[in-house]
C-alpha cells in the first residue's frame, strides 16, 4: 500500500498467462494461482475498487464472486471469429462441428436455447444458417449474439450482488460446467465454514 494509504482503485494485469498455463494439474492449476492472487489482493485490499485487465469470459463469475468489481476482455468478438456461440448456463458451444469442442448439433439442451435466443442477431433472420461459415456477415451475427448474452449476464449479475445473492448467481452457472472443479476450490478459499450443498440453489 503505497503511502500506508489503501487507494481508492486499482487495475492489475498480466494474469491471462495463469489462465493459459499448464502444470502437474493442468490448466486449473493456472487459473487456481490467478484466483489466488486476487483473493489475497482483495483481502489486503478491502475498501479498494478492483479492475482485473484482459480476463473475462466464463472467469468473469469467479472473479466477481471472490470480490473483484470489474474486468474488461474481448473474448466475445474472438470467440465469434472461431465460430463459437456463448449462452448463459451453457458456456460456448461451436456452430459447426470440431474435434476439440462440442458443437450444437452435439447438445440439444444449447440448441434449444439458442433457437429461443432473442437477441438483435437472432431476431433479425429466421435463417439460422446465416450464422455458420466464415464470412463477414456470419463473425459479425455471432459477435453481436456473444455480446448481448455477454451484457445481459452483466445485468443479470449487477442484481444478484446489489441483492446479497451472488453465491446463488454463480452457482447456477457453473455447477454443470468445467469450472466447477474451480468454483468449489475457491469455496474453500473464501467460505471455509460454509457447508451449504449445492441443492440449495437447485
Amino acid at each position: 500500500i503505497l503511502g500506508g494509504q489503501e487507494p481508492a482503485g486499482i487495475a492489475i494485469g498480466s494474469l491471462v498467462p495463469f489462465l493459459f498455463s499448464m502444470n502437474d494439474t493442468g490448466k486449473i492449476g493456472g487459473k487456481k494461482k490467478a484466483l489466488d492472487l486476487l483473493i489475497e489482493l482483495r483481502k489486503k485490499l478491502p475498501n479498494s475498487f478492483i479492475h482485473v485487465l484482459g480476463a473475462g469470459g466464463t472467469m468473469s463469475y469467479l472473479m466477481h464472486y471472490i470480490g473483484v468489481d470489474s474486468l474488461d476482455n474481448s473474448g466475445w468478438i474472438k470467440k465469434a471469429g472461431f465460430g463459437a456461440i456463448q449462452m448463459p448456463g451453457i458456456s460456448d458451444r461451436f456452430i459447426y462441428h470440431t474435434e476439440k469442442r462440442k458443437s450444437l448439433d452435439d447438445d440439444l439442451h444449447a440448441l434449444d436455447s439458442w433457437l429461443e435466443c432473442v437477441c438483435p442477431a437472432c431476431s433479425s433472420t429466421l435463417n439460422r444458417s446465416k450464422f455458420y461459415g466464415k464470412t463477414e456477415k456470419a463473425r459479425f451475427l455471432r459477435a453481436m449474439h456473444n455480446v448481448y448474452v455477454y451484457q445481459s449476464e452483466i445485468i443479470r449479475l449487477r442484481k444478484f450482488i446489489q441483492e446479497g445473492r451472488i453465491r446463488e448467481f454463480v452457482w447456477k452457472r457453473l455447477q454443470n460446467s468445467i469450472y466447477r472443479r474451480l468454483l468449489e476450490y475457491v469455496e474453500t478459499k473464501i467460505n471455509p465454514r460454509n457447508n451449504r450443498k449445492l441443492d440449495e440453489f437447485l
